[in-house]
């Protein structure tokens, strides 16, 4: 009995589903090509995952040094306006 509970556990494992507009489909059953259309999908949401995150970095960056040099130009034009002031 404890063999079959193995041999059923190892066959699931070795079984790998995969779920296309809703449709499951064990990966071993696949054509090469289509088990490589499959790689490339899960690589490119990978990718565009990452694209993303990368995108919301240098927003982040934009902002923030745009930020900077609005506060470097302000702070500029007051020490220009203490020096006209003591002239």
């Amino acid at each position: 009995m404890a063999k079959k509970k193995q041999e059923t556990k190892e066959q699931e494992s070795k079984e790998q589903l995969i779920t296309i507009n809703g449709t499951d489909y064990n990966v071993n059953d696949l054509t090469d090509t289509q088990r490589a259309m499959v790689n490339h999908v899960y690589d490119l949401r990978s990718k565009i995952a990452n694209a993303k995150f990368g995108l919301e970095q240098l927003q982040f960056a934009e902002v923030s040094f745009s930020k900077e040099l609005v506060a470097s130009l302000e702070s500029d034009t007051k020490v220009e306006e203490v020096v006209l002031e003591k002239a």
